[in-house]
């Protein structure tokens, strides 16, 4: 291995063009329809445990105070999962901050149950797809898993 700031080797360089050529051909692999599901419920999942974070601290009821920590596990849980299923595709995921504003003190648990049911739905709506015609029996399987 070359020092720091020296030069690699030519066998180094030909390790790296490789390595690099291995995670395309991966990546080329993966239909655009899987990867657009991946990067979706990637982000999709790390709203949901944004989303759950939020109920944990500011929920005024228990009930909201409990789902937001089922959340939390839940989605988490299916976070590393899609993490994991990316990495073994050659695909790197970056999450997204969550944007959503619940500045309604007030009435707290309503507006984040009705964020956080759209943002259900929308998930559902992306596994249902992908469980049906998604290119990839793991992929598939992985959303049927979810869904269940």
């Amino acid at each position: 291995m070359a020092g720091v700031g020296a030069r690699p080797s030519k066998a180094e360089l030909a390790k790296q063009q490789a390595q690099g050529a291995g995670a395309q051909t991966a990546t080329a692999r993966v239909s655009e329809s899987d990867r657009k599901f991946l990067f979706n419920a990637f982000a999709g999942a790390a709203k949901q445990v944004q989303l759950g974070e939020i109920a944990t601290r500011r929920g005024q009821s228990e009930q909201v105070r409990k789902l937001g920590s089922r959340m939390v596990a839940d989605h988490g849980r299916l976070f590393g999962e899609l993490s994991a299923e990316a990495a073994r595709k050659g695909l790197k995921l970056v999450g997204r901050p969550f944007g959503e504003k619940l500045k309604d003190r007030a009435n707290f648990d309503r507006a984040w149950l009705a964020v956080a049911l759209d943002h259900h739905q929308k998930q559902v709506a992306i596994f249902q797809r992908q469980a049906r015609s998604g290119t990839e029996a793991d992929l598939r399987r992985l959303a049927q898993r979810a869904l269940s």
